[in-house]
């Protein structure tokens, strides 16, 4: 009896001195532990953006937290096309930390690639370029440019294509806009004013026009006819008309 009371006392030490909270307790809730990805330094090129490159979050369309970063840069390369006789200029983009979003960017601008010179049969002498439009930390903006020569001079073929830094998305006329009634109407009522300053009437844009981004503008474009040799453009400033636009592309 008095040995199991010696026991006893001394269980009881011992839990006082340990304590009642466990040495490795867990951390409350299930918050994930967010790592960010070291820095990368890229060399700069007459593509790479001026605009400093910064770090933000922001929330996708599906609740998702994306880190944004800048520090990606555009560089070229040379795509042999036999069956055009010409070469192609493709930008690539380069020094994204996410290699998979890499991947996928660079797959998207391919395709756009692709988009043009199948419509191309290698008839007529042809050269293909791109311009940069728009290089900011959620979105890269490009236009594709063949210039077919023909008898009377020339035909242009563009195709443009505007992609989501944030998730590789490409930018269309269905995910273009945010979800801002009132600044969409003054979008719109903007437009038609632009158009008929051009010689067109239309109360807003049309799902059959395409467009891209500049870092002062989006700019509409579209052919008057199935006969035009050239495209119409229609600009409207990116500071009356980003309130409109989904923030997830411009901010």
């Amino acid at each position: 009896m008095k040995r199991q009371l010696i026991l006893a006392i001394g269980i009881a030490l011992l839990l006082a001195a340990c304590g009642s909270e466990p040495a490795n307790a867990p951390p409350a809730g299930n918050e994930p532990i967010i790592s960010q990805p070291a820095n990368t330094e890229t060399a700069s090129d007459s593509h790479t953006s001026n605009n400093e490159t910064t770090a933000d979050e922001t929330e996708t369309s599906n609740g998702e937290t994306a880190l944004i970063t800048e520090s990606y840069e555009i560089v070229d390369q040379t795509v042999i096309l036999e069956a055009l006789n010409t070469a192609l200029t493709l930008p690539e983009v380069q020094g994204l930390t996410n290699s998979s979003l890499q991947e996928s960017v660079n797959k998207v601008i391919a395709d756009a690639a692709n988009e043009i010179t199948d419509t191309l049969d290698g008839t007529n002498p042809v050269t293909i370029t791109y311009e940069l439009g728009m290089q900011s930390p959620t979105l890269l903006s490009i236009l594709f440019k063949a210039e077919m020569q023909i008898e009377d001079g020339t035909i242009e073929f563009w195709n443009p294509v505007s992609i989501s830094i944030i998730s590789a998305s490409r930018v269309t006329a269905e995910n273009l806009y945010g979800d801002n009634g009132p600044a969409k109407a003054a979008f719109n009522q903007l437009f038609s004013e632009k158009a008929l300053e051009a010689g067109f009437e239309f109360e807003a844009p049309e799902p059959w026009m395409s467009f891209y981004f500049t870092k002062d503008a989006l700019v509409y474009f579209f052919k008057e006819n199935d006969f035009s040799e050239h495209y119409v453009e229609i600009q409207l400033p990116l500071a009356a008309t980003s309130s409109a636009l989904n923030p997830l592309f411009v901010r």
